[in-house]
């Protein structure tokens, strides 16, 4: 039985971890770009309202990509780099890499059969700007799980979940 609450804590802690800061980059969304009524039918780069509408009716997807990578890859480097300053600068590092690989990598698809370079640094920059958020407001997150678990398992000299 204690398997199965171990499990399950891990997994409200995996979807928490996903779930804020979700909810905070919409309502940022929601409250700094407005809605455009007009859309543009062919996408030439990701400007903010190209990005509102994407992810308008991709979130659900988003999510379920989210969950699944922060299960599989970002929680159990998370727990190795925890205890470890130089590891989790490392792994900071790698994520803004990889950030920025996909920013620019996204962009150039979308931009390559327009030759304006300032849409394509423009529809980069929105990419990278909303990844960095979204990665900030993960790790806060991850941290402020960590310390409450830690603050608690002193406590109550309980185990932490996450390992």
């Amino acid at each position: 039985m204690q398997i199965i609450i171990k499990y399950i804590k891990q997994i409200v802690l995996i979807a928490l971890s996903v779930f804020i800061p979700f909810v905070i980059l919409a309502k940022l969304e929601n409250t700094y770009i407005p809605y455009k009524q007009n859309v543009v039918n062919s996408i030439s780069g990701l400007t903010l309202y190209d990005i509102k509408l994407l992810f308008a009716y991709n979130m659900p997807l988003f999510y379920v990509i989210a969950f699944v990578a922060q299960a599989i890859v970002i929680l159990p480097l998370w727990n190795k780099a925890r205890a470890n300053k130089a590891q989790m600068i490392m792994l900071n590092g790698s994520i803004l890499v990889l950030s920025m690989v996909l920013a620019f990598g996204l962009s150039f698809f979308l931009c390559k059969f327009s030759n304006d370079f300032s849409r394509f640094l423009t529809s980069a920059g929105n990419l990278l700007v909303i990844q960095l958020l979204y990665w900030g407001l993960n790790a806060g997150t991850l941290s402020f799980i960590s310390w409450l678990q830690n603050r608690s398992s002193q406590k109550y000299n309980i185990h932490n979940v996450t390992q």
